[in-house]
């Protein structure tokens, strides 16, 4: 059970420091002096100002940024340090939950590629600098280790969530599909190769062209588009056979667009489009008007999302019912 609600929360000065967090968005010169003290209890577990603090200080440029004022930024800060701590409150509950369960378990060695994978990633393996760090953070490795392991667990019960949810019924589909018709309309679209030769210098832009044209000519006399494009192609997608896949007007500059929707399915321009010191051979593999997209291609998109609205609400009860039998002291 809670014995106590949050009420107004006044973490802002207790955790950042939110005049010094809106006058310095990279970091705050601020002292916590209640660093290590207990923001609430949770079936005997311990959640401080810091735990808070920690998950709060990735999120803070971001907040900092998107606050127009002080007044907003304290708002800000106050609405994320609930949901953090609720967060931080809901990670207790799951991990004892996933700790009375005997079909549960992970293996150690999946928590050491995730410890190796975020030295690699979040610290560019480098373990001076993590530890640094953990220092900054008044953490053991020890302590590091836990936090990921928690989460890893979180991130499996909740997909254990999800995964335990029925398939949705083809009824349901085409009912969401009927509702919801206009989030499937798309513009005009093609399906977009290019092949892009850079002259070195102004004055060469001619013999780029000339050069451009030697290609077209081999595509008239039977060679394949991507083997062009591999040999010719200073695209930064060669390697895909100069594939953009499905492109929209708006996402091309005019020039190109407007050769590219002029193409029928499986053509090629006849001739070259220069844009600057760049020479462009463009090949249209197919061709969509705008319009609805048929609901066999966005049969998935809709299941994902009836999945995901069920699978959240799901979760959502299951979590209420683990807080209401929990004994939880909110010391704010």
């Amino acid at each position: 059970m809670f014995l106590f609600r949050f009420k107004s929360l006044l973490l802002i000065p207790v955790i950042l420091g939110a005049t010094a967090c809106f006058a310095q968005t990279d970091k705050t010169v601020w002292e916590d002096p209640y660093a290590n003290g207990i923001a609430a209890m949770v079936e005997g577990e311990i959640i401080t100002f810091s735990d808070i603090r920690r998950e709060m200080g990735p999120i803070i440029p971001q907040v900092v940024r998107e606050s127009r004022s002080r007044e907003e930024l304290n708002k800000n800060l106050d609405e994320l340090a609930r949901e953090i701590m609720q967060n931080l409150i809901d990670r207790v509950l799951i991990v004892q939950e996933y700790r009375k369960q005997d079909k549960f378990n992970i293996p150690q060695s999946i928590i050491e590629n995730e410890f190796d994978d975020t030295l690699i990633r979040d610290f560019n393996n480098d373990r001076s600098r993590f530890l640094r760090y953990l220092k900054s953070q008044n953490m053991t490795i020890r302590e590091f280790r836990k936090d990921l392991e928690e989460k890893i667990i979180v991130s499996v019960m909740r997909s254990q969530m999800r995964k335990s949810m029925s398939m949705i019924s083809p009824e349901k589909i085409e009912q969401y599909y009927v509702e919801n018709k206009i989030q499937f309309f798309q513009e005009e679209r093609v399906h977009l190769r290019q092949i892009v030769m850079r002259a070195s210098a102004p004055e060469r832009v001619e013999l780029t062209l000339q050069a451009a044209r030697n290609v077209i000519f081999e595509l008239d006399n039977g060679a394949r588009f991507a083997d062009m494009v591999v040999q010719y192609s200073e695209d930064p997608r060669s390697d895909r056979g100069g594939d953009w896949g499905w492109v929209q007007r708006s996402d091309i500059r005019k020039e190109l667009a407007d050769v590219a929707f002029a193409l029928e399915p499986g053509t090629y321009t006849r001739e070259p489009v220069i844009i600057g010191n760049h020479v462009f051979i463009l090949f249209v593999e197919d061709k969509r008007e705008e319009g609805i997209q048929p609901i066999e291609e966005v049969r998935e998109i809709i299941e994902d999302r009836i999945m995901s609205t069920i699978s959240r609400d799901a979760q959502q009860k299951w979590v209420a019912r683990l807080r209401e039998g929990a004994y939880i002291r909110l010391n704010i």
